[in-house]
């Protein structure tokens, strides 16, 4: 028959609402604070991005009615005008497209290297407190680094199921 101490299923129930407090609070709070600053400065390159695409559309704007003007003059000077106009345009535009382009890329390539570091952090941060834990339940210290190896390589394990 299972002999149950109540000391020992009081302790753990104690250490498990402590363990769980404390990764609320150091890993929980920082971790949704540093993804909602992200987010936020994504956007603001989003914004920007899109405010760099409306000054290209009120240049394009500028442009074509600097054509109109030029319309009543001679066929030759209409010719250039649209040729100018026109490279100024895909100038512009392509410009301005690239540059979204590299400001979306570059948030994402950031985004995506802090969402791996926040991960290989919490992981460590996960491993230690497993460690401690395990110390705590078992009642003798743990060897470090032999202990944080076999907690590192369970995770990682983990991760990939």
């Amino acid at each position: 028959m299972l002999n149950l101490d109540p000391w020992t299923v009081l302790w753990t129930g104690i250490n498990l609402v402590v363990l769980y407090l404390l990764m609320r609070h150091f890993l929980f709070k920082p971790v949704t604070a540093m993804m909602e600053q992200r987010t936020k400065a994504i956007e603001d390159g989003l914004s920007q991005a899109e405010a760099a695409k409306q000054a290209a559309a009120a240049l394009d704007q500028e442009n074509e009615a600097r054509l109109a003007q030029v319309r009543g003059q001679a066929d030759q000077i209409v010719a250039q005008a649209k040729l100018q106009g026109q490279r100024e345009y895909d100038q512009i535009i392509s410009s301005a497209q690239a540059d979204a382009q590299g400001i979306r890329a570059d948030a994402q390539a950031q985004m995506e290297a802090e969402r791996r570091q926040m991960l290989q952090d919490a992981q460590q941060q996960v491993a230690a407190l497993a460690l401690l834990a395990a110390a705590k339940v078992s009642g003798h210290a743990m060897d470090q680094e032999g202990d944080r190896d076999l907690v590192e390589d369970f995770l990682r394990e983990a991760g990939d199921l």
